[in-house]
């Protein structure tokens, strides 16, 4: 019996024993024996279904502690030289001395059109070169270009520098696939998630191929698993035929297929979640008024906003790619109207080569048939100097007659043809300048791009 009761001692004793607390920042709940807190490290101990192991934490991803002061298991070095008096005097939760530096990154308006991918390109470079810890995405969309979403998507998974945070007041359809994609995400009051269900765009909506469709939603359950989010929320925004319910286990919400717990969805419907909803089934962490919630909800002491001008600059360059999308599709509006005054002035523009062509052909024979009847003339004046004086005047006077009638044979022969010639190229001038101003008058109604 004392056997018995060394042993069932030493059992109690060692489970005890694992009665420290670490939560970290990614939602992680660790129960062991911390062995050393020291150079910013924290290492701990945990038994679990018969095996033994040591996990390292870097402190700053450390939200809490919780330490037990009785049923301490020995370490390799004492407790006192490797732990801060804080962290020793401390039976309750403690929130450490992390600092939180964010940058805002706005996904506003139709994804695509008001927000494009080099917006969001340049925007995470200038938090990499702020040296952000967190990226806030401010999401007030209600979606867009499936095709655009996809490569923001691809930014985020590429950008390792930061901890992304979704702040929602509606992310619906595409805006829903980027908001999962964050591992973190706040809502505000009022906000909406989810009706992601992909629909063809165009004038004449055309039924998706179930190949791309399937596409698509492979893509949006990337995202919910980048975000380390439950997939089945993602599938119940995008299909109408799969049922959820809300289960809790060990405190916390568990979402299912099927009718378990609290209905989450019926068929037919698609999922769209309230702020509180979200929260409720565990997609969202918090309700927040503002990006400044987002610290505290998060467990820092301090929660700095290092965006600076580089929101402006983001809104800048949303703005610029949303002045870019339409003028890209006013053009596309025009274009047919551009193109037939394009055809015309191009027909305009060869007839008008042509008329003045042979204007200066015709030009040229009639200065060539002057030239000869001036030579005519210059000859018979010379002629007539080898003569007494009044022959020789008689002959002059001749000579004037002659050419003065060969000069107006000429231009009753030519006036006709090249004032007919004239009055075509004067209509075509006028045609001409009409398409030009035209043209110029469309242009200048398309949207103007920013030069910042």
């Amino acid at each position: 019996m004392r056997i018995i009761g060394i042993v069932m001692l030493t059992i109690f004793a060692s489970q005890i024993a694992m009665a420290d607390t670490v939560t970290t920042r990614d939602g992680r709940v660790l129960d062991g024996t911390i062995v050393r807190d020291e150079d910013g490290k924290i290492i701990m101990e945990i038994s679990k279904y018969g095996a033994h192991m040591q996990v390292t934490l870097n402190r700053n991803d450390v939200v809490s502690l919780k330490e037990s002061p009785v049923f301490k298991a020995p370490s390799t070095q004492p407790a006192a030289a490797t732990r801060s008096a804080a962290s020793q005097s401390s039976e309750t939760p403690t929130t450490l001395p992390a600092d939180g530096t964010y940058y805002v990154i706005p996904i506003k308006g139709e994804i695509g059109k008001d927000t494009q991918k080099e917006t969001v390109k340049q925007a995470l470079n200038l938090a990499k070169n702020k040296k952000a810890s967190y990226v806030v995405f401010q999401i007030d969309s209600p979606g867009g270009s499936v095709a655009e979403t996809e490569e923001i998507l691809d930014l985020m998974a590429q950008n390792t520098d930061q901890r992304h945070v979704a702040i929602v007041t509606k992310a619906l359809s595409s805006a829903a696939v980027l908001s999962m994609a964050c591992p973190d995400i706040f809502v505000q009051k009022g906000a909406m998630i989810g009706a992601a269900v992909p629909i063809s765009t165009g004038p004449t909506p055309q039924p998706i191929e179930e190949k791309v469709l399937s596409a698509i939603r492979a893509m949006a359950r990337s995202a919910a698993e980048m975000g380390d989010h439950n997939t089945l929320l993602i599938q119940g925004m995008m299909d109408a035929d799969l049922e959820l319910g809300v289960t809790v286990k060990d405190g916390k919400p568990v979402v299912a297929a099927g009718h378990d717990g609290k209905v989450l969805k019926t068929k037919g419907q698609i999922l769209t979640l309230t702020a509180r909803e979200s929260v409720d089934c565990g997609l969202a962490r918090a309700v927040v008024t503002n990006e400044q919630g987002i610290g505290k909800s998060l467990g820092l002491a301090r929660w700095t906003n290092v965006t600076g001008t580089g929101k402006a600059f983001s809104e800048n360059m949303s703005k610029k790619e949303r002045a870019k999308a339409e003028r890209a599709a006013y053009l596309e509006t025009v274009k047919p109207q551009l193109e037939k005054i394009n055809q015309d002035l191009e027909k305009v523009n060869s007839d008008l080569q042509a008329a003045e062509a042979n204007k200066a052909l015709l030009s040229k024979q009639f200065d060539t048939e002057k030239a000869n009847a001036r030579a005519q003339f210059d000859q018979s004046m010379n002629d007539a100097n080898h003569y007494a004086q009044d022959q020789m005047t008689g002959m002059q006077n001749q000579a004037r007659g002659t050419y003065n009638g060969a000069i107006s044979a000429l231009l009753a022969r030519y006036q006709g043809t090249a004032l007919s010639m004239q009055d075509t190229i004067n209509k075509l001038t006028i045609q001409k300048k009409q398409l030009t101003d035209e043209r110029s008058k469309i242009m200048y109604a398309a949207p103007r791009v920013p030069s910042y």
